[in-house]
């Protein structure tokens, strides 16, 4: 499965303005809508604020938070007959996007954010969002104390506001993250079907024994999110992305009337948040595994491209020491022979006795001459030759 990968140094551009405007008109319509179908596991919401703060580039979000603060403040005086300008709806509608935006800018930085394909991405994703949603826990706790009346605000509420606000933002954003990365090329892949249809059988079924068998059910739910560990190491990020998200999904739903929601929430943040890194780990090790291959198969075409040449080199040698040998033989060696024998010859002729000690001086250089030639012939001869 191959992702797309994104440069670093790359400039990116956030969405058009109309985009943006669609976005913004669309988020309290749709806020109201997860809120309407969110379960005591899992707040669906968040997800919403969250995609859009860390989508967007930090130009944009003064309209983020135009909108959230004030569909927030419509919401609850239309719906909950709240007042618009009272200190505790400004800042329950308040805080919550400035956290958000806080944390986001702190972790990701300005620039646009590439896919969490790669562990200290995916970990600040998850980190930014476990900060937001428990910073937010006490300004929830404060308003429901302050404003609803609600006595009981314990350490386990604030939990429980924690866990479910991580839970929602660990099911919804990475699988909307690989949807935008991967555009379901995952779900093309055979063996992610089966495996994937496998994992959540296997998960569904441990589930429904936990609820026949209470006293069991704190192992077996533990069992039960097991399954995304192993899709996360078959299928890298986006297998986990998608595994978390849908078994994440179906459980917020199937354990709606669990009698401890906030174990099932602890349970399912802590290893769905181990599966995603698990998975980017497996992403960006699969990366470098397809490199280091790519860069020894070019080691390898460069290693035979130089033994090819050196094979040329010395077949080049080879035929210019043949040549030169050759042209020595053909052009050279016939006319020292040629000297050689007339010197012979005019020595034994008689000559007189200056001459023929010239005559045998000359002689004696033409043995030379010739037998350095004959040396020269046979050190230029290819190796070639001698094997």
């Amino acid at each position: 499965m191959a992702l797309k990968y994104i440069d670093p140094a790359a400039p990116r551009e956030g969405p058009g303005w109309r985009l943006l405007l669609l976005a913004l008109i669309a988020y309290p319509v749709a806020w109201q809508l997860l809120e309407a179908v969110s379960t005591p596991i899992g707040f669906w919401p968040v997800v919403l604020r969250f995609l859009l703060v860390w989508w967007l580039p930090v130009r944009h979000w003064p309209a983020v938070a135009v909108v959230d603060i004030g569909s927030a403040v419509v919401a609850r005086h239309l719906f909950q007959g709240e007042p618009l300008l009272g200190p505790y709806q400004l800042l329950i509608s308040v805080v919550p996007v400035l956290v958000y935006m806080v944390y986001v800018r702190l972790l990701r930085g300005p620039r646009l954010p590439e896919p969490p394909e790669r562990p200290r991405a995916m970990a600040a994703l998850m980190l930014a969002g476990a900060l937001s949603a428990f910073t937010v826990a006490p300004v929830l706790a404060t308003y429901l104390q302050q404003f609803r009346g609600v006595e009981d605000v314990g350490l386990r509420t604030l939990m429980s506001f924690g866990f479910g606000d991580l839970y929602g933002l660990l099911v919804g954003v990475p699988v909307l993250l690989a949807i935008r990365a991967d555009r379901f090329a995952l779900w093309r892949s055979r063996p992610w079907l089966f495996e994937g249809a496998l994992g959540l059988s296997l998960s569904l079924g441990i589930v429904t024994l936990a609820r026949a068998y209470p006293a069991l059910d704190e192992h077996l739910l533990l069992l039960a999110f097991l399954p995304v560990v192993g899709l996360a190491f078959r299928h890298g990020w986006v297998g986990a992305a998608w595994s978390v998200g849908v078994l994440g999904v179906l459980l917020a739903y199937f354990l709606a009337d669990h009698p401890n929601p906030l174990r099932v929430q602890a349970m399912g943040s802590v290893i769905g948040g181990a599966a995603l890194l698990l998975g980017a780990a497996m992403t960006q090790l699969r990366d470098q595994r397809e490199r280091l291959e790519a860069q020894h198969a070019a080691l390898r075409l460069s290693m035979f491209e130089q033994r090819e040449l050196a094979a040329r080199i010395v077949a080049l040698e080879d035929d210019g020491q043949r040549h030169v040998a050759e042209s020595l033989h053909e052009h050279v060696a016939p006319p020292l022979q040629e000297l050689r024998t007339l010197l012979a010859m005019a020595w034994r002729g008689g000559a007189e006795e200056r001459d023929g000690r010239l005559l045998e001086t000359l002689r004696s250089h033409t043995w030379q001459v010739q037998d350095g030639l004959e040396r020269a012939l046979r050190r230029l001869q290819p190796p070639a030759l001698d094997r």
